[in-house]
């Protein structure tokens, strides 16, 4: 197995030391997919196993959108697609 030195990917190595770096993923809840989802949109989670039917459960798009906060949110895939608080 090979690897690069700083002198080869001097960008990279810029963050590398200048930034902290995070190699793995803590979850809010020691639960499944779901409920970590959850947690992460609402601040709690109605559930804590992983279930096919996810709850009526208020999330943070609901509280903007009842305090006439306008929002976005950006993801990008093959299905890429803007979701947002208004129609214009």
């Amino acid at each position: 197995m090979g690897y690069y030195s700083g002198a080869d990917l001097p960008m990279t190595h810029f963050l590398a030391t200048s930034f902290a770096i995070c190699d793995h993923w803590h979850a809010s809840l020691a639960a499944g997919t779901q409920p970590n989802r959850l947690m992460a949109m609402a601040g709690e989670s109605a559930i804590d196993d992983d279930v096919h039917v996810l709850p009526n459960q208020p999330l943070v798009y609901d509280w903007l959108n009842g305090k006439n906060v306008r929002w976005r949110v950006y993801h990008e895939s093959a299905f890429s697609r803007c979701r947002r608080s208004d129609a214009g």
